[in-house]
């Protein structure tokens, strides 16, 4: 893919060049030539000027956080993000957790999504140990669900945080994602990251769920 974007880019470079000629030729007037150029050498970055003026609109102008209740100290908290992980959280992420939750963190028990209706608890012990029980069997309170709301240039992201007891919402923290480079006009790169304002994993719990 990269020499096929070398070669597009080239052929582009030769294109404008062509046209800038051209329309220099018919053109008396010096500031609609420098208009053209402008546009021709702006054009492969449209994505990256428009990702970056989202963004700071976006995040500096929307609301980023809300908070309707704040707990203190919870023992237990359940974990689920269905759009990144449909068939549960993968073993790296399990282990990120458990030493950010069990091992460094105040929690006494972990649940994650499992996927098939299933959920693998952590707790703690004499040492960390871990079984795979039904979903119905969740005896955390409080849950984070993620949501993705894919957009052009922006990914919406959506951290919400529910009492399980009785389906309270108690607060959530959006970020964004920048999508850029889409690598010209021709293709938009999976992974490619045009910036971001998403507050890290511990600030953006603390003032929900004080787990540390």
């Amino acid at each position: 893919m990269g020499i096929l974007y070398l070669i597009a880019f080239i052929a582009y470079i030769a294109v404008a060049v062509a046209i800038y000629k051209a329309v220099k030729q018919q053109l008396q007037d010096k500031w609609a030539s420098r208009l053209i150029l402008a546009f021709l050498i702006l054009l492969p970055t449209y994505d990256i000027i428009i990702t970056k003026a989202l963004l700071f609109y976006y995040c500096n102008f929307t609301e980023t956080e809300k908070v309707y209740r704040t707990v203190e100290n919870p023992e237990s908290v359940y974990f689920e993000n269905k759009a990144d992980y449909p068939n549960g959280y993968p073993e790296w992420e399990q282990k990120i957790f458990v030493g950010m939750y069990l091992t460094r963190g105040k929690l006494t028990s972990l649940e994650m999504y499992a996927g098939k209706n299933k959920i693998i608890k952590y707790f703690k012990d004499t040492k960390i140990k871990k079984e795979i029980l039904p979903i119905e069997n969740i005896s955390s309170k409080f849950s984070r669900i993620k949501k993705e709301i894919d957009g052009l240039f922006i990914d919406t992201i959506i951290y919400e945080f529910y009492d399980l007891s009785n389906q309270e919402l108690l607060g959530y923290v959006k970020g964004y994602y920048g999508k850029t480079p889409n690598i010209f006009f021709f293709y938009s790169s999976p992974g490619s990251n045009g910036g971001s304002c998403i507050k890290s994993m511990r600030k953006r719990n603390k003032n929900i769920l004080k787990l540390y």
